[in-house]
């Protein structure tokens, strides 16, 4: 299975080179920067003002990188149990 790059931790350069990369314009980096560290979505999904067919490229080839809530939730429940312990 092959692991895609994140865009989290992307600087707004690199967004627009990621943007430019998948053949959206530039100005779709400053809109992913929004959608990640302004909004923090959960889903290349959620990025409503970049076109369905935009999204659907950006998601063949990077992953969001943010951990989904299930995940969140195990790592919350872990810690827990490991400081009663």
């Amino acid at each position: 299975m092959e692991i895609k790059p994140k865009l989290l931790g992307k600087t707004p350069f690199e967004l627009k080179k990621a943007a430019a990369d998948c053949g959206l314009p530039a100005y779709a980096g400053e809109q992913i920067a929004q959608w990640l560290y302004q909004k923090r979505v959960i889903s290349i999904d959620e990025m409503t003002n970049i076109s369905k067919e935009g999204r659907s490229r950006l998601s063949r080839e990077w992953q969001l990188g943010r951990l989904e809530a299930s995940d969140e939730e195990c790592i919350a429940a872990a810690k827990l149990a490991n400081a009663d312990s």
